[in-house]
């Protein structure tokens, strides 16, 4: 393990210690998440911050931080959107687990309900469609970035549309993540 933790962490040395900073950081929080004494998945209200903050948002300023780079408009956008993102799906895989996690572990859902945390999905993924709908018109995303919006539709619309009890579509989620993937390969080898 401290082979492979030693290995991870080069990368970082070359930014010096900002890099390290980053690392035992990202570090600090893969282990309170999951681990004892912490363990912030099951520490209601947390366990959805945490992940808001770093599953799809950290990985996201870790470069802008690292290079030093100065944030643009469309960072400002896209942050929000990530933890938007990212608090909706938390919500999302609870509401799914629910009978499960009930029995085994808190969470947030447990605590509140599986309704609760299924309106919440509804409102924060309306709120995060509002958001970027506002900052395409607005010329903010470039039009590059658009066909993203517009990948990740259908999983909003069936977000806003199923039931509490409901489970969100696998072959939905899959198909979207590919095409994302492959739109990504796109415009990677365009530039």
């Amino acid at each position: 393990v401290a082979l492979i933790l030693l290995a991870l962490a080069l990368p970082f040395l070359n930014f010096g210690w900002r890099g390290l900073a980053v690392y035992g950081l990202a570090l600090l929080i893969l282990w309170a998440y999951s681990a004892p004494p912490l363990r912030l998945k099951s520490v209601p209200g947390f366990d959805v911050v945490t992940h808001a903050l770093f599953v799809q948002t950290f990985p996201y300023v870790i470069p802008l931080v690292l290079l030093d780079f100065a944030w643009l408009p469309f960072d400002y956008v896209i942050i929000p959107a990530f933890l938007l993102a990212s608090t909706a799906s938390q919500l999302e895989q609870q509401v799914r687990d629910y009978e499960v996690d009930r029995r085994t572990e808190r969470n947030f859902t447990t605590l509140v309900g599986r309704g609760t945390s299924a309106l919440l999905v509804k409102i924060v993924t309306t709120i995060l469609t509002l958001h970027l709908i506002i900052n395409i018109v607005s010329g903010i995303i470039p039009a590059q970035f658009v066909p993203f919006a517009l990948i990740s539709l259908p999983i909003a619309l069936h977000r806003l549309v199923r039931g509490a009890h409901q489970p969100r579509s696998e072959w939905l989620f899959r198909v979207t993540v590919v095409t994302a993937l492959g739109y990504a390969a796109i415009l990677l080898i365009r530039t």
